[in-house]
């Protein structure tokens, strides 16, 4: 193993770091294999026990040094009471361009999709630039798709995994006032970007379900929102759609908040920089109208 390796093995625990509750055996057996592996590749016996301790010491530091967030079911919890949630039912869905030795017509939209490089960073950028702005918000850090792998559901039932989430999250915090549901589109990227002061920014939609007796409070506050987003940059949103009837399969849990929206916000052929600069500008109406009542 090269120190590039090593490197790698420490980043990857670091951004694990917060998914792990490692028991004291498993430190035990980690620290016992790590010291057998490194006397099988290298010469200098006598230093491998304090070489492995020390690795193993480090491991348990980054695993412990965040135990509230793991306590607090992986979310990103501020020091006042939240005032927005962010999640992401659709987790893993991801920008082309962002995705390496890959271009738009090698993968078809359904198949746009990322462990990591997704559509959570947005989520994240957003939570930062509603944080910087007076407005604090936690964004959902436990992962939907995998957990729908862990009990055998289809993907069909994302939005079954998210409700459990969005009524644990209201449980805890009463002073959530509104709820992003933040998804990127499946459009083509004619359809999902502008030009913006000579750069391109990708597009948002709002979209507020029917199908249940209140969804007036969500559809008049998306309204209100894409009112503002337009005012202040003309064409960066597409639209409020209130999807209802017989073909929409669910209310996207919108019937848990009088402020509950569903966010598209680019495409598959966009880039997350792209898709960051229309959290921005998002970001911006969201802590003006909040601020307002």
């Amino acid at each position: 193993m090269d120190k590039k390796e090593d490197q790698d093995i420490l980043n990857e625990l670091k951004r694990k770091h917060a998914a792990l509750m490692p028991s004291n055996q498993f430190k035990n057996e980690l620290e016992d294999k790590l010291i057998l592996k490194f006397s099988k590749k290298r010469n200098f016996t006598s230093l491998i026990p304090a070489f492995g301790l020390s690795l193993a010491s480090i491991i348990f530091f980054i695993l412990f040094i965040n135990s509230e967030a793991l306590l607090t079911n992986t979310m990103n919890i501020p020091s006042e009471p939240p005032q927005v949630y962010i999640l992401h039912t659709h987790n893993y869905e991801s920008f082309v361009p962002d995705l390496e030795n890959l271009t738009a017509s090698d993968v078809p939209v359904e198949e746009a999709q990322h462990h990591d490089l997704n559509i959570t960073l947005v989520g994240e950028y957003l939570s930062k630039q509603l944080h910087d702005n007076g407005i604090n918000a936690i964004q959902e850090k436990r992962d939907v798709q995998s957990d729908l792998l862990n009990k055998g559901w289809m993907y069909s039932k994302s939005y079954d995994i998210s409700r459990i989430y969005t009524n644990e999250v209201l449980k805890q915090h009463d002073s959530i006032e509104l709820i992003l549901d933040i998804h990127r589109d499946s459009l083509p990227r004619n359809r999902t970007t502008m030009k913006y002061n000579d750069e391109d920014v990708a597009r948002i939609v709002f979209v507020v379900n029917g199908n249940h007796s209140n969804y007036q409070p969500n559809l008049s506050f998306a309204e209100k929102l894409n009112q503002r987003l337009e005012e202040y940059h003309p064409g960066l949103s597409r639209g409020v759609i209130l999807r209802q009837g017989a073909f929409t399969n669910h209310n996207y849990n919108q019937d848990l908040s009088e402020k509950s929206i569903l966010l598209e916000i680019g495409g598959p052929e966009n880039t997350i920089e792209e898709v960051n600069k229309a959290a921005g500008f998002l970001a911006e109406v969201i802590v003006e109208v909040l601020k307002e009542k």
